[in-house]
């Protein structure tokens, strides 16, 4: 990864990124569409805080680290390949924040959002052509089953 700072804006669930959040558990699931060329993939979970202040802290944290990667360009380096990402702009703030990026030479965008309902902050991260709104979509499908 060319700027480590980017890594939480540009894959959720990375041990650097929650390492020292105070989270006291964390599930997430990854889907993906097989031999799809470019990829759909779908991460999606909850980290789960010992507060809701805690959790609001982590999201108000993320959201700035985000807003100092957007408009900016990484390179990442994943099993041999290597990928330019573009982030867009930081929308919404906390408790709701979402951040696009696109894939260079490719119709791929991706949207990360976090979105925090009392303890827990909801990580999902869409990548698929024309990717719009969909992870914010499901992140509030999720909440909406988060007890509060």
């Amino acid at each position: 990864m060319s700027d480590e700072k980017c890594l939480g804006a540009l894959i959720g669930y990375q041990t650097t990124t929650y390492k020292s959040s105070g989270y006291t558990a964390m599930l997430a699931q990854l889907m993906k569409k097989p031999n799809s060329n470019p990829g759909y993939v779908v991460v999606q979970g909850a980290v789960l805080f010992a507060s809701a202040d805690q959790a609001l802290n982590f999201v108000a944290g993320q959201a700035e680290q985000w807003r100092n990667c957007a408009g900016r360009t990484v390179t990442q380096v994943n099993n041999g390949n290597t990928s330019e990402w573009t982030f867009r702009e930081v929308s919404g703030n906390p408790p709701n924040i979402a951040l696009q990026r696109t894939l260079a030479g490719s119709p791929v965008v991706c949207q990360h959002v976090l979105n925090v309902v009392s303890n827990v902050v909801l990580d999902v991260n869409v990548c698929a052509p024309d990717t719009v709104n969909q992870a914010r979509l499901m992140a509030n499908q999720m909440a909406a089953k988060v007890p509060k």
